[in-house]
């Protein structure tokens, strides 16, 4: 046999065993552990495999990817390792709602990821589409979520490969994944515009926007930008326990009550506000009503 009829022996791998690799014409290529083959059928698997390998390998062809996501700095006020004990992380996939949580521990993130420091990374399999929405809610240790960190993928993923989470990013992240969840179509959102427009709009109120009107009108197919406009602020007065208050809006800055109790002309926007008291012995839940009072001020012990 002359050196140019010899079969030449091609070893074709995958990411699983027993896979097909597709071509970009929509052939499939067997793809096994070993393959034999004379050398004109090399040369066409060969060439077949450069293209795969150019595009991406077995992964290209998937519904999903695997993407390593920063997760977020806290504030100084709020990285605390005895108070924060975890993070959320929660985004729709195949119209369900996914969870996972990563837990922290004496200021390390630790459990099946091996992470190291409280500011990581962990890995996280996403669908392959438009503006899938990521959010990461900071755990208290007594089980209260506070306001998510977020990241829309692919537009905010790096050419690092990685993903990071932002707690700017957060009510853009959360505007969409609710859409996804009811089913409202948030692939078609302009996800860069919505995150600009947020920031100029909303600045430091960014989580205080008629979340209702907004989603109902972009189920209606009325959304307008200038909708992104903070609810109502009111003058009220808030009376509790002397000493300082964190938010649940992590970015929001702490509030401090005075010895004598009152803050006689506290600015707060119309809705629910959660705050923690920074010696870690309150949480607090107040709601401020439509004409500006303060209904309901509920004090919980830690458990």
């Amino acid at each position: 046999m002359s050196a140019s009829e010899r079969p030449i022996r091609v070893v074709l791998r995958c990411r699983r065993r027993g896979a097909t690799a597709r071509t970009g014409l929509g052939a499939r290529v067997p793809v096994q552990p070993m393959a034999v083959l004379g050398l004109g059928a090399a040369l066409t698997v060969v060439t077949a495999l450069a293209v795969l390998i150019t595009l991406g390998g077995c992964e290209h062809f998937s519904d999903t990817y695997s993407l390593r996501v920063t997760l977020p700095g806290l504030p100084a006020h709020w990285d605390d390792p005895e108070e924060i004990s975890a993070y959320e992380l929660r985004w729709i996939q195949y119209g369900a709602e996914r969870r996972k949580r990563v837990v922290l521990t004496g200021g390390a993130l630790n459990g099946e990821n091996g992470l190291e420091t409280r500011r990581s990374q962990v890995r996280i399999t996403l669908p392959k589409r438009p503006n899938v929405a990521l959010l990461a809610y900071p755990l208290t240790r007594d089980g209260v979520l506070l306001q998510p960190a977020g990241t829309i993928a692919p537009l905010r993923l790096r050419s690092s490969g990685r993903l990071p989470l932002r707690f700017e990013d957060g009510p853009a992240a959360y505007l969409l994944y609710r859409l996804d969840r009811d089913g409202r179509g948030g692939a078609r959102v302009n996800a860069a515009r919505l995150l600009r427009e947020i920031e100029q709009r909303l600045g430091a109120l960014r989580w205080w926007m008629d979340w209702i009107a907004v989603l109902d009108a972009f189920e209606r197919g009325v959304f307008r930008v200038t909708m992104l406009r903070p609810v109502r602020q009111h003058r009220v007065a808030v009376c509790l326990p002397p000493g300082e208050y964190r938010s649940a809006d992590v970015l929001a800055p702490p509030r401090a009550v005075p010895e004598s109790g009152c803050v006689p002309d506290a600015l707060l926007a119309e809705g629910v506000h959660r705050w923690f008291s920074a010696d870690g012995h309150l949480t607090v839940t107040l709601e401020v009503t439509h004409d500006g009072r303060v209904a309901r001020v509920v004090a919980l012990r830690d458990r």
